[in-house]
């Protein structure tokens, strides 16, 4: 009888493992305000839900606030767009304004791995002029696996999720390119990995990516000191290349088994 209880317990606790996944952060770091390019949104008060789709086997995670006052900027005298060059001789210092944040990450498990294989994020609002509406700053995330030479990191029982980001296009109303000079987007190649996305939760992670939840929190998108990523650019191609193999394979596994 104890054996049998034994091995009872021992199924169910691997079940309960098989739904967790512990996890690795890559430890982004944030610039610095002597850092070149020194940019940093912080969107406050945001709602953060996930939800998994048991057919497709595909999770959704979104993090967003709509209308927030204290939504905040900051910039470095360096800063190519709202810099000194701009007549704003050390940039935004933590400059709040009115907009709206949205970031949505699709996530499913590749190989016993959980990736991320879709995703973007916007930043809007009145930060230059105009309305809360203007868009500032828009990216896509990097496609790939966790972990310090993944594309995004988490960790079971941390309240921390990071993301890389390649940045799709960035103005104001008035046509104004100053965000996307801080960016330094006006000087990359297209697809350049251009900053990271440290998106922080008021509580712990869980560790399941197979179970709706939902969470709060706020979220820095900034670009790092250039170079700080460089290796991200073949970390992207490979996550890119990585996906397309599995989902192959997982394709031709599929047709194997069809009668």
């Amino acid at each position: 009888m104890k054996t049998l209880q034994s091995l009872q317990l021992a199924v169910v606790s691997l079940a309960l493992v098989g739904t967790q996944s512990q996890g690795a952060l890559m430890n982004l770091v944030q610039p610095g305000a002597t850092d070149p390019y020194y940019a940093d949104f912080k969107a406050n008060s945001l709602k953060v839900t996930y939800t998994y789709n048991n057919v497709t086997g595909i999770g959704t995670l979104t993090a967003a606030n709509v209308g927030t006052v204290g939504e905040a900027y900051e910039s470095g005298s360096a800063s190519a767009g709202t810099g000194s060059g701009s007549g704003r001789p050390t940039g935004f210092n933590n400059q709040t304004f009115t907009g709206s944040y949205s970031l949505t990450a699709s996530i499913q498990q590749l190989s016993g791995v959980w990736s991320v294989t879709g995703g973007t994020f916007t930043m809007k609002g009145n930060l230059l002029g105009g309305t809360s509406a203007d868009l500032l700053l828009k990216g896509n995330l990097v496609l790939g696996g966790d972990g310090p030479a993944g594309a995004w990191g988490y960790l079971n029982g941390s309240k921390l999720f990071e993301f890389l980001y390649t940045v799709d296009t960035g103005n104001s109303a008035n046509g104004n390119s100053a965000i996307r000079k801080d960016f330094n987007t006006d000087n990359a190649l297209p697809g350049t990995v251009r900053g990271g996305i440290k998106l922080n939760l008021n509580n712990a992670f869980g560790g399941s990516f197979t179970t709706a939840w939902s969470n709060a929190g706020f979220a820095d998108t900034f670009v790092p000191e250039p170079g700080a990523y460089a290796w991200a650019g073949g970390a992207m191609a490979a996550g890119v290349c990585l996906i397309r193999a599995r989902r192959s394979s997982f394709r031709q596994r599929e047709q194997q088994f069809k009668f």
